[in-house]
């Protein structure tokens, strides 16, 4: 294999599933509607990632296929101890102790998954098949550090196999719906900005599962139809739910509504910063060791134990076997990065004797006090019931704020500025300006592009002098149709045998346009 891109697998010590047990609970229907839960897979998933962080001896996931079950592992020590069943109890989940089930290879591997990745966010989120590295690695433009984790169980052996990768996500940017100018710039100073996208069509992935779905509309505000009534409440339930750190204001957030194809309820409302053009992008990788100890070492910090058993790795070489611990195997991975001169592999690793007391986690902080509490009491008394909102379907399983190429828009004398690559922000001469829009956006003349965008200032130059040899794919693209004479325009739609009228307005012409390109790249 590739050096660039090369796996290393680690063997790792943990209990014995013959030293565990399951088991399976379930959420109270009833609790539910009282609860900030949007559904009953709201309610499980919250339920689940809350056991996780209250309990740090068992490891747990929702079972598959269910709305309103999980599963639980657990030492028989912990067991004994009662402290599960109490922990059940004060959450009001239910659950039969009788007959706990023996623990299967496939359960434990799901359980580990679930729990690696509830406790690994912030600092390593899920997107997809891989942990990308960073807290706002939604704002990153740069190739991103990232990990793929594959656990495998043989004959009681456990194995870690790690893939480092490079990956960009593509978020989503408004250009990439080959919109007029004039219409990105009225969505843009418009506070109430909407926009119809069902006849472009554009297909789209969502984070964290990369599910694919196609764009209904956007907005600049939180539509309505969404079960969340302000942007606080969405944000927190990308945290409860994903473990995703979204920015702490709605600044240059604009929010997409998106349908997939599932039955049912099947359009959902995701923040910007959660909607990809096309799929991740993958890179060779120079510092695979690097990517490997950062993730090892955040695991370490995290978690140290596995249902009460300290996580240990063993380091299998050619001519011998060495055991090492967690902070060892660190430690190794640092004497075969570091040079006396090395200072960027050198900084970033602990040091591992000094283990370091793992600082309780903000959920785990805000329940704390329903363990302490009398068990008989229901749970639902500490919660405060808001009211219900509209269901939402799970169509999560497990992008960058939409910009507009740093460009400045010019209208006269009257100056958009600060658009610039990570918010839809514009500058506050725009904002005390906007009774005077109107006025001067029938005088709009030109539209200063960056770098990126300087063939275009150049075509529009010539546009008038060359219309018959025009490419007009290259203007759809750069969003410069609406330069183009409607006769060019006609002839273009003959020359592809498109209907249209002779005497049809530009606009209707550039949409036909649009669609004929849309429609042979999908073929293609």
């Amino acid at each position: 294999m590739d050096n660039k891109n090369k796996e290393t697998i680690a063997y790792v010590t943990i209990p014995r599933k013959e030293e565990l047990r399951c088991v399976n609970c379930e959420i109270d229907f009833i609790e539910v509607q009282n609860s900030l839960a949007k559904s009953n897979y709201h309610w499980q998933t919250l339920k689940c990632r809350l056991i996780i962080h209250i309990l740090p001896e068992i490891i747990a996931s929702p079972i598959l296929g269910t709305d309103n079950s999980i599963s639980i592992i657990v030492s028989n020590e912990f067991l004994e101890t009662g402290k599960l069943q109490k922990t059940l109890r004060t959450l009001n989940m239910l659950a039969s102790f009788k007959t706990p089930q023996p623990v299967t290879v496939e359960g434990y591997i799901v359980c580990l998954n679930y729990t690696i990745e509830c406790k690994l966010s912030p600092k390593w989120n899920k997107v997809g098949q891989y942990y990308i590295q960073g807290k706002h690695f939604y704002t990153s433009m740069q190739e991103m550090n990232a990990l793929k984790l594959q656990i495998s169980i043989n004959d009681g052996n456990v194995s870690f196999r790690f893939q480092p990768r490079k990956l960009k996500i593509p978020f989503i940017q408004l250009e990439d719906f080959y919109l007029l100018r004039s219409s990105i710039l009225d969505f843009l100073i418009d506070n109430n900005g909407f926009i119809n996208l069902m006849e472009f069509c554009q297909s789209v992935y969502v984070l964290p599962s990369m599910s694919m779905g196609k764009v209904i509309s956007v907005a600049k505000k939180i539509p309505s139809s969404c079960p969340f009534r302000d942007y606080e409440q969405l944000r927190r339930h990308w945290k409860n739910m994903y473990g995703y750190r979204l920015p702490k204001t709605p600044e240059g957030i604009i929010y997409y509504n998106i349908k997939f194809s599932s039955p049912g309820v099947n359009h959902f409302i995701y923040p910007s910063t959660c909607v990809a053009l096309k799929p991740i992008q993958l890179f060779p990788c120079n510092d695979s060791e690097y990517i490997i100890s950062q993730f090892i070492d955040d695991m370490r910090k995290t978690i140290p134990e596995i249902c009460g058993k300290r996580l240990q790795i063993l380091s299998h070489q050619k001519q011998n076997i060495q055991f090492f611990s967690l902070n060892e195997y660190t430690s190794s991975l640092q004497n075969k990065l570091s040079s006396p001169g090395d200072k960027k592999s050198s900084t970033f690793l602990s040091d591992v004797k000094n283990i370091e007391k793992i600082p309780k986690s903000e959920f785990l902080s805000k329940y704390e006090h329903w363990l302490l509490t009398d068990t008989n009491k229901s749970t639902s008394q500490n919660l405060k019931p808001t009211t219900h909102l509209s269901e939402i379907e799970k169509i999560h399983t497990t992008s960058i704020p939409i910009a507009v190429n740093n460009r400045k828009t010019v209208l006269n004398d009257l100056r958009i500025d600060k658009i610039n690559s990570n918010l839809l922000n514009y500058d506050g001469t725009l904002a005390t300006s906007l009774n005077c829009v109107q006025d001067t956006k029938k005088t709009f003349q030109s539209f200063e592009t960056n770098i990126e965008s300087m063939h275009s200032m150049q075509l529009n130059t010539h546009i008038n002098s060359r219309n018959q040899d025009v490419d007009i794919e290259m203007l759809a693209k750069l969003n410069q149709l609406d330069q183009v004479k409607c006769s060019v325009l006609s002839d273009w739609l003959q020359k592809h045998s498109i209907p249209h009228k002779l005497k049809e307005k530009k606009a209707q012409l550039i949409l036909k346009v649009i669609k004929h390109i849309k429609k042979r790249k999908t073929c293609n």
